[in-house]
């Protein structure tokens, strides 16, 4: 059976790849799945604010609770069980995100694709997940070297003086501080 499954997955990963154009088909399908899980993920936090009822697929209704700044808050799970899952599931979709926002022409489209991304940011964070937000900024700091790779020097300056600044100012104490603190369950 797992033979199979891998035969299967395999003849759909070929026939996916075997166009320009079924590939745009794979990577557009892609993209509604991400978009619907982080707003899936996104409605489920605010019914439980709203309701006091967690709408979420878990065996444990204690481990969807997380302790936060802000008190016991539900963490965002999509359709999966876990929330890992679903940051995990998220994150790849934030380079493509990430891309169609910056290489986008028109108002319509950068507003759109505005939205997706904030949509997807979102549905991270409210996974609670302190990975998956520090992946997501590493991957936010480190598209600028992707997508104007002759700028890395200006790129590199710029992120030794915000850090400097963060420093200076303590706010990377004041996060290790709260990582580490009584929310970092």
């Amino acid at each position: 059976l797992y033979f199979l499954r891998l035969a299967s997955l395999s003849f759909l990963v070929v026939n996916l790849i075997r166009s320009v154009e079924l590939i745009d088909c794979a990577v557009k399908a892609l993209r509604v799945c991400w978009f619907l899980s982080a707003s899936i993920g996104i409605a489920q936090v605010a019914l439980y604010a709203l309701t006091g009822v967690p709408y979420v697929i878990v065996p444990d209704l204690e481990k969807a609770l997380k302790p936060t700044p802000i008190g016991f808050l539900l963490r965002a799970h999509g359709l999966n069980s876990e929330p890992h899952a679903l940051s995990a599931f998220l994150l790849t979709a934030l380079p493509f995100a990430l891309h169609n926002l910056a290489t986008s022409r028109g108002f319509r489209l950068v507003a759109g694709h505005g939205i997706v991304l904030n949509v997807l940011l979102l549905g991270i964070f409210l996974t609670w997940s302190y990975g998956a937000m520090l992946s997501a900024l590493l991957l936010i700091m480190l598209f600028p070297f992707y997508l104007w790779p002759r700028k890395s020097l200006h790129f590199i300056v710029g992120m030794v003086l915000i850090a400097t600044m963060l420093y200076f100012f303590d706010v990377i104490g004041l996060m290790v501080g709260a990582m580490r603190g009584e929310y970092s369950v």
